[in-house]
């Protein structure tokens, strides 16, 4: 069924179809099959906090899905809320309340627009990877992709690990799995897996993830992260 278990008899998981992905890719086998079981299985992220921020040098007026609103000279936001938004952090940013919406952005003055996001419950913000700019009364268009991969429609941490590193070895963008993937990665369950080890096979050309990966070492030597320094 293009799916693997941990035993022959086994029902598929994400897991382990990953993992044999990963095995059969090195030996030049066609993973296509497994790649596309796994992908029917990513679901929206619904542990992460969204926010849209609109940017310009001057006061500029803009229009959200064809809904007025001014970005002042202090870079606050005033007007009445577009559907799906909500101005939040002293009118700074609009919080999204709609994640599946897509939003077009068009305003008066050369503008820039991001995504940012946070955990629940955190303080800590982080900003996407992509931000998008626009010439006076042209325009940008935002909108939300985060995915786990999800169990009985719970996202699973440890499965959508191993089935991005699957992904990204298959040539697939994973852009939209890293949101959930970094800002889970200091839950104390999810710290056993060592994410930023495959945070860091995601990203080879950057030293970030890297350098906290080598923050964790024990003695300089071995990670004891799951309990057991051998596995």
């Amino acid at each position: 069924n293009n799916c693997w278990g941990v035993e022959k008899d086994s029902n598929c998981d994400i897991k382990s179809t990953a993992m044999a992905s990963l095995a059969l890719k090195t030996i030049g086998k066609n993973v296509d099959s497994y790649i596309e079981w796994l992908l029917k299985r990513k679901e929206l992220t619904t542990g992460l906090t969204w926010f849209l921020e609109i940017d310009s040098v001057n006061s500029t007026e803009c229009e959200i899905n064809n809904q007025k609103i001014t970005i002042d000279e202090n870079k606050k936001i005033i007007g009445s809320d577009p559907a799906g938004l909500s101005k939040v952090y002293d009118n700074y940013w609009f919080e999204i309340k709609d994640i599946e919406e897509n939003y077009t952005i068009s305003c008066s003055q050369n503008f820039i627009t991001s995504l940012l996001y946070k955990k629940q419950g955190s303080n800590i913000y982080h900003i996407s990877s992509e931000t998008h700019s626009a010439a006076a009364f042209d325009s940008t268009s935002e909108k939300v992709e985060s995915y786990c991969f999800a169990i009985s429609e719970q996202c699973n941490y440890e499965a959508g690990l191993w089935a991005v590193l699957a992904l990204a070895k298959a040539g697939k963008d994973i852009s939209s799995y890293i949101p959930y993937i970094y800002a889970m990665s200091d839950e104390i369950e999810n710290k056993k897996y060592l994410p930023y080890a495959f945070l860091t096979m995601f990203y080879q050309s950057t030293d970030d993830y890297l350098s906290e990966i080598i923050s964790q070492q024990k003695q300089s030597k071995f990670w004891d992260e799951s309990g057991n320094k051998f596995y």
